[in-house]
């Protein structure tokens, strides 16, 4: 007879073993479309670069020119040969995405782990801002369940997730921008990256993240708190008299089973006696 935790450890087994699978093919699958899809697009690249040459020096050899930028990105190989030399680089130990379009002849490479950095401060900063709202916002949306406060914000949260992210980017970047010019549109600083040049340029895009995703995880956590809130064991907590900042800590952590671990300990009441 098969024992639980051998169960147990098969079906853990298996499902990681299922979960690396599916990345590893989620993974080629991107980078499959990720050479596919610019030379499935109309038009052409190298056109259009030497074209752009042209525009800014007149008289250049463009013939020559589109001759050497063929020979430098290998577009002159067959199409599996240039999709074999790209997983080559992009697989390799020492990642080599070639020369910059942009920024040449600066490596590609290079130009990417220079943004992450920045990628990193706004996204993590933003969402810590977010989570933490959220949570605020919604385990006091959950306490005052159909009360004028969630009858407001709960239709609020809502309407604010049928606008695009990118449309209250616009919209910011108009007003604060453009109009009132007290925020920088894009950049992450301006001539030297000092703390306030950073903090100014990251305060227009980490509000637009902000307000795009608050309301979910509001509504979230709203939704989890007032679940917890209807259980048997937290009504019976709250039978016993327990303390408000224990009853409070007690639906948080039952709530964000994520951050179980991160929220302050508390004792729990006894099941024995809640039970009995």
């Amino acid at each position: 007879m098969v024992s639980f935790g051998d169960f147990s450890r098969r079906y853990t087994k298996r499902y990681l073993v299922k979960r690396t699978l599916t990345l590893f093919v989620a993974l080629f699958a991107v980078l499959v479309l990720n050479f596919l899809l610019p030379r499935m697009m109309p038009g052409n690249f190298l056109t259009l670069y030497v074209e752009s040459l042209e525009r800014q020096h007149p008289g250049v050899n463009a013939k020559a020119i589109a001759e050497r930028v063929a020979a430098l990105y290998g577009l002159n190989a067959p199409p599996y040969e240039q999709f074999l030399h790209y997983l080559r680089e992009i697989l390799s130990v020492d990642p080599n995405f070639g020369p910059s379009f942009q920024y040449y002849p600066t490596n590609a490479w290079t130009v990417v782990v220079y943004a992450v950095k920045w990628t990193l401060l706004l996204l993590g900063t933003s969402q810590a801002v977010s989570w933490l709202l959220g949570i605020l916002i919604g385990i006091t949306m959950a306490f005052h369940k159909d009360k004028p406060l969630d009858r407001v914000l709960q239709p609020a949260f809502y309407f604010l997730n049928t606008i695009p992210l990118f449309w209250i980017g616009l919209v910011f970047i108009l007003l604060f921008a453009v109009y009132f010019k007290v925020l920088p549109p894009s950049g992450a600083y301006g001539i030297h990256p000092d703390p306030v040049s950073v903090l100014r340029h990251l305060i227009l895009p980490l509000s637009v993240i902000v307000i795009g995703t608050l309301p979910t995880h509001a509504l979230v956590i709203r939704g989890a708190a007032l679940e917890v809130l209807s259980s048997d064991f937290v009504q019976a907590a709250r039978a016993q008299g327990i303390g408000k900042r224990s009853f409070l800590n007690m639906v948080l952590k039952n709530s964000l089973p994520i951050t179980h671990a991160a929220l302050p300990k508390h004792r729990l009441p006894d099941r024995r006696n809640i039970y009995c």
